[in-house]
């Protein structure tokens, strides 16, 4: 009879801490916290036609809204553009509108100096940030002009900054930029119509939206910290039982061993 009413209650036990648990459930944010830095290639190719009619570049702020639009809203953004030089047209900010503002302003002419955007995305991204790193570089054509492409990689993988590269079109040094995407552990893409180039847009930018965290919420913290301040105790107590036996069992040995020598 005993046994059934222990059985039973320990039944009612782990009942009731279901119950409990799923009221103190695990929460999901939307996404890691992540800071991205946007770098287009705005060289004077990018002002040549592209397959919907539009140019390039036209077609590469197409891609870039799409991005926008698919991003988590708290994840903060940049942009950097690179054509003889590279600049920073937005250091990061979470307002998505000034980034369509500056998006929609962009122009195109001159050379590629696409290691000069990288150095430069990657001394926007701040180390002392707790926030996952991310360049999205976008090309159409070949680096020819400013820092070697290589040595702006090294940089940003000794930076721990994951990069998602984009060859849009049959021009873009493919080679190269998917090798900047596997060093820096990204993916790549390659885009042939403006089309695509937003598809691969919209894939980096739910890539970046993924990895959720799991955490704890207020109310089950507090509930593990109660069972712990509970049950520490016992435990502490059951080890100390345990270790005491042993060491009995281990000297009783000892002493049978003496006797029979």
């Amino acid at each position: 009879m005993n046994k059934r009413m222990g059985q039973l209650v320990v039944a009612l036990v782990l009942f009731a801490f279901a119950v409990i648990l799923s009221y103190f459930s695990i929460e999901v944010t939307e996404g890691e916290p992540a800071d991205v830095i946007l770098v287009l290639d705005v060289s004077s190719s990018m002002g040549d036609p592209g397959t919907s009619g539009k140019t390039k570049l036209e077609e590469a702020k197409t891609a870039a809204r799409e991005f926008l639009d698919t991003i988590n809203p708290s994840i903060r953004i940049g942009l950097v553009v690179f054509a003889d030089n590279a600049q920073v047209l937005l250091p990061l900010t979470a307002d998505k509108s000034a980034t369509r503002r500056e998006i929609g302003r962009l122009s195109c002419g001159g050379w590629t100096a696409m290691g000069d955007g990288i150095a430069l995305a990657t001394g926007e991204l701040p180390e002392s940030s707790n926030a996952a790193r991310y360049i999205v570089l976008m090309s159409d054509g070949e680096s020819n002009r400013g820092k070697p492409p290589e040595e702006a990689r090294d940089l940003a993988v000794t930076s721990k900054i994951i990069i998602h590269s984009v060859a849009f079109g049959n021009d873009a040094d493919r080679a190269l930029l998917r090798n900047i995407a596997e060093q820096t552990k990204g993916e790549y893409f390659f885009a042939a119509t403006g089309q695509e180039l937003v598809e691969a847009f919209a894939e980096i930018a739910d890539a970046i939206n993924r990895n959720p965290v799991y955490y704890y919420g207020a109310r089950g913290l507090l509930f593990i910290s109660v069972i712990l301040i509970i049950f520490l105790p016992e435990i502490v107590e059951r080890a100390r039982t345990t270790l005491f036996r042993q060491m009995d069992r281990r000297q009783e040995t000892k002493s049978y061993g003496g006797e029979d020598r």
